[in-house]
């Protein structure tokens, strides 16, 4: 990509904000090769002095990119980046976003036996980043039950970023079925629920053999059914006031406590 002044100037200021933009994320794309960013850099300076001379944009955005002249590392190069999206509107999701920290490079963990239930799940999002927090924690399993989305939908894989690949997952549409699978082979159960017999998630002592959480759907949470049919119910404590956490943060915070009294334990693996 190269602007050319001619070309460049004869544009609306609307088209000309959104070629900005487009060329700084193509330079954010790029930063990595040094040598590459110096050329689009400068082409892009270049351009900056097209706009100042042709006066047909904002002072504000005149200024955000005059600032570019004095940016030094890529935390102020992202800054301006953003400026421009938050003026266009545009609302990056994780999959879009340039992740620079190479994944793979710590040793990869040992995996926990925990399993997680998802029932009746309804957003792909909220599944998608069940799947990367279970990955990053250790997960045994991930049980999708119901109308849960799987990772052969494009957003529920787009959002897992990968993990659906790395963490074992089946379908079980009845999860009464799946629930007497797990008791037959002695596995504890619980689930997430804001009931009043619900004990904090934190005071509980996670035994030291496989277990599995069930989490519910995003309004109306755990049947009854299947919290009669588990053997312990544990909630979040909340301080607000909505009464219960998004389903992908509420399965993060238990998972990651089941996982901290696993490896404080020593239990063997």
């Amino acid at each position: 990509m190269k602007f050319f002044a001619k070309k460049f100037l004869k544009l609306s200021s609307d088209i000309q904000i959104k070629r900005i933009y487009k060329f700084l994320s193509e330079i954010e794309l790029k930063w990595s090769d040094e040598k590459i960013r110096s050329e689009l850099i400068s082409n892009l300076f270049e351009c900056i002095d097209w706009i100042k001379y042709q006066n047909s944009l904002d002072k504000e955005i005149i200024i955000s990119l005059s600032s570019l002249t004095k940016v030094s590392s890529l935390d102020e190069y992202i800054a301006v980046v953003v400026f421009f999206e938050q003026l266009l509107g545009i609302n990056k999701r994780d999959d879009q976003l340039i992740i620079y920290q190479q994944d793979g490079k710590r040793p990869i963990s040992s995996s926990i036996p925990l399993n997680l239930i998802l029932l009746n799940i309804r957003s792909s999002y909220n599944v998608g980043a069940i799947f990367r927090t279970g990955e990053c924690l250790g997960v045994k399993k991930i049980y999708l039950c119901g109308y849960t989305p799987t990772p052969q939908n494009d957003r529920t894989s787009r959002t897992a970023m990968g993990t659906d690949q790395l963490v074992e997952w089946e379908l079980i549409k009845d999860p009464l079925r799946l629930l007497k699978e797990l008791r037959d082979r002695e596995v504890n159960i619980y689930a997430l629920e804001t009931a009043q017999r619900a004990q904090l998630y934190n005071q509980i002592n996670y035994p030291q053999q496989e277990c599995a959480l069930v989490l519910g759907n995003e309004t109306l949470g755990v049947p009854a059914q299947i919290l009669n049919a588990v053997d312990e119910l544990i909630q979040i404590p909340v301080y607000g006031w909505k009464n219960s956490l998004n389903v992908g943060i509420a399965a993060g915070i238990c998972a990651y406590e089941i996982r901290r009294q696993w490896d404080a334990g020593n239990f063997p693996k």
